[in-house]
């Protein structure tokens, strides 16, 4: 029996995200290639089923998907004194202006793609975090250290992770995150059994990767699924069940490493100092807040339009040179705030994009009260209060893949907003 030909290119568009979506956590490059697979496909099936052009016509469709975050970057090239880095990344986030058109389709299911996404998240998670933990035991085990010293440095953060070339702790964190969202919502293909073996999994690969904005996004989601427990008996259980973790965790980790960052850590990188010691005496530093000062600095130098696509990081560098923050000139530390950075390149005009993106998406998720696309969104606002997540590709296929899917159906179900 031959195949027709209007189910060809879906479901090789559900296998293309499946394979974009395992690959998160392991090879960027491999993701991109699922990422771009897509395209020919959402092309193939305009020209066989047409286009849902109505939905070209719909505002809301510009400012809550990622053509939103994509916008200022277009025309922030037109005035940047960067040229080449600006044609750099806006080859890196033309996935904000692609992925979307999967929106415009007629063949793809939302419960098919949400199926899909989330046995493709389940099987590159479960499988990364397996390997990583069984790593890391291993190579502390042939360390000969004391138990207690697992925690240390040397075992988390960036180490726990360094397997996996070029992730970063705060990268994968998110993908976490959100798989975690998805294991603990009823609407998952899992099997109960498996879901909690994942979940607790989870929870230990949380520690590891070390990261203070993760570990503050988990307790947050942790206290908004409290809020969501359908009665106090519940409530009570889980709330003294999770104080008394907490507690117990806290006075275990209490001469760790993890802990030290927690708090020492966090508590240095508020202050405002440059080329003073962190956690080790040995290496000097800039902290968190100093940076943030000076790219405001650079901000009210070109508030309105900003100084153009890609121009922040030269500017940031040299504006470091001259304040003698010596470590950040030589790391070539950006912003370390998402916010700060879209207002260096593109202004408030840009930042306005920026913000309307997370706020349509959140009161869409209000409005939807879909929990998944909260999370994601909730995820993506507070991570960008601590790093320039939007502008690697290992966020930039995050929150293209997860935004349309999320949001796949939605213009058809509500064509006149």
């Amino acid at each position: 029996m031959a195949m027709d030909k209007t189910h060809f290119p879906a479901k090789w568009t559900y296998a293309s995200i499946f394979f974009a979506v395992v690959m998160l956590p392991w090879d960027t490059s491999l993701s991109n290639a699922g990422i771009i697979a897509i395209i020919p496909f959402s092309i193939i099936s305009f020209i066989i089923l047409g286009i849902a052009g109505n939905i070209l016509r719909t505002s809301s469709f510009y400012l809550i998907t990622t053509i939103a975050l994509f916008l200022p970057v277009l025309i922030g090239t037109i005035y940047s004194n960067d040229l080449e880095g600006a044609i750099f990344q806006v080859s890196k986030a033309i996935f904000y202006l692609l992925v979307p058109l999967m929106l415009l389709r007629k063949d793809l299911q939302r419960e098919k793609l949400m199926k899909w996404m989330t046995i493709a998240m389940v099987i590159g998670m479960s499988s990364s975090m397996v390997y990583l933990l069984s790593r890391n035991l291993h190579t502390f085990l042939n360390s000969n250290l004391p138990w207690d010293k697992i925690f240390a440095y040397s075992f988390t953060g960036k180490k726990f992770l360094e397997p996996i070339p070029e992730m970063h702790p705060v990268y994968y964190g998110s993908y976490l995150l959100f798989f975690l969202v998805l294991l603990i919502g009823k609407a998952n293909p899992i099997q109960k059994w498996l879901k909690w073996i994942l979940v607790l999994l989870a929870l230990v690969t949380v520690i590891f990767i070390n990261s203070r904005i993760i570990f503050l996004i988990f307790l947050i989601l942790g206290i908004l699924f409290w809020f969501r427990l359908p009665n106090i008996k519940l409530k009570l259980y889980f709330g003294i069940g999770s104080l008394l973790s907490l507690a117990l965790l806290a006075w275990a980790l209490q001469s760790t490493y993890v802990f030290n960052k927690v708090t020492k850590g966090t508590q240095w990188e508020l202050s405002e100092q440059i080329g003073t010691p962190n956690l080790s005496k040995d290496q000097l530093a800039d902290t968190r807040m100093s940076r943030w000062k000076v790219s405001l600095d650079i901000i009210w130098d070109k508030p309105i339009f900003g100084h153009g696509t890609g121009a922040s990081r030269g500017i940031l560098v040299e504006t470091y040179r001259k304040n003698q923050m010596t470590t950040s000139v030589d790391q070539q530390y950006d912003s370390h705030n998402q916010y700060l950075g879209y207002a260096i390149d593109y202004g408030i005009f840009g930042l306005c994009f920026l913000l309307w993106y997370l706020i349509g998406n959140a009161l869409e998720s209000v409005r939807r009260k879909d929990v998944l696309l909260g999370s994601f969104t909730l995820i993506i606002f507070i991570i960008c209060l601590t790093e320039n997540y939007l502008i690697r590709n290992m966020g930039i296929n995050f929150v293209a893949i997860m935004g349309a899917v999320l949001l796949i159906n939605r213009f058809t179900e509500y064509p006149s907003r």
